[in-house]
């Protein structure tokens, strides 16, 4: 019914703990359809000099930062949400990318058929 998928470095228990302990996880109804590959990440700069903060992690405000949303096939829609309030959505997209402008813990919920289809954890911007 559904998977909750853990970001970690490797199949080790130790690894596996601490992706549960640093939120580095998402949540996918694979009754919508398996998820085969999920991202959600801060990015900051551009370039060879961009850095990337993945789920659970916290990044600071800036000018450059971006929030990124990757899926491996399209959701219906798309929808990011800032401290629980929606700031933004895209319908009919695997990429989805907003700049924010204010401090918050900024989540992905994407939909395919109406329902609920990839939960993600947050990025904290601070």
């Amino acid at each position: 019914f559904y998977t909750t998928h853990l970001l970690a470095s490797e199949r080790g228990v130790d690894a596996l703990m601490d992706a549960m302990r640093f939120g580095r996880a998402y949540v996918s109804f694979d009754l919508l359809g398996y998820v085969e590959d999920f991202a959600f990440y801060a990015q900051t700069g551009t370039g060879n000099a961009s850095v990337k903060t993945i789920m659970g992690s916290e990044v600071s405000l800036n000018p450059t930062l971006t929030l990124h949303a990757e899926i491996s096939s399209p959701a219906d829609k798309i929808v990011l949400y800032g401290n629980g309030s929606e700031v933004a959505s895209a319908e009919n997209t695997a990429d989805f990318s907003f700049a924010p402008k204010t401090p918050g813990a900024y989540r992905i919920q994407a939909y395919r058929r109406g329902h609920l289809w990839i939960l993600s954890n947050p990025v904290y911007v601070r």
